[in-house]
């Protein structure tokens, strides 16, 4: 859960983070900067025992996202499901503009827990 909830030990699996500038609000590391030109940011906006959620702000939009995370002490195995909630209109465009999204987000995704996976597995 430090790995996920704690913005500073991003840099070590979230693609692009070792080379972002960090998101800081009130004096403290909120999330990470994605593109400062385009003010497009990735912010915790919350922590439970088995949860971080977060957002990605966008110019004209904010996306929740987050990372939910199930051990199982059986199988010595944890899980963890990281997640992206589109709000989609009935508007055929819109509904298939979340194709784009998967195929935009998808990669980034599985491979921000493939390198957690690895740094956690060291």
């Amino acid at each position: 859960m430090d790995q996920i909830s704690n913005v500073a030990n991003w840099k070590n699996w979230y693609p692009g983070a070792d080379s972002s500038k960090f998101f800081y609000e009130t004096g403290s590391i909120k999330g990470l900067i994605l593109n400062e030109r385009k003010k497009q940011y990735i912010i915790i906006t919350g922590r439970k025992q088995d949860e971080v959620t977060a957002e990605f702000v966008l110019t004209n939009k904010k996306i929740p996202t987050g990372w939910l995370v199930a051990a199982n002490p059986d199988a010595n195995s944890v899980t963890i499901q990281w997640y992206m909630d589109f709000h989609l209109s009935w508007y055929p465009w819109e509904k298939f503009s979340s194709f784009v999204f998967e195929k935009i987000y998808h990669p980034q995704l599985q491979q921000g827990l493939d390198n957690l996976k690895k740094f956690l597995e060291k």
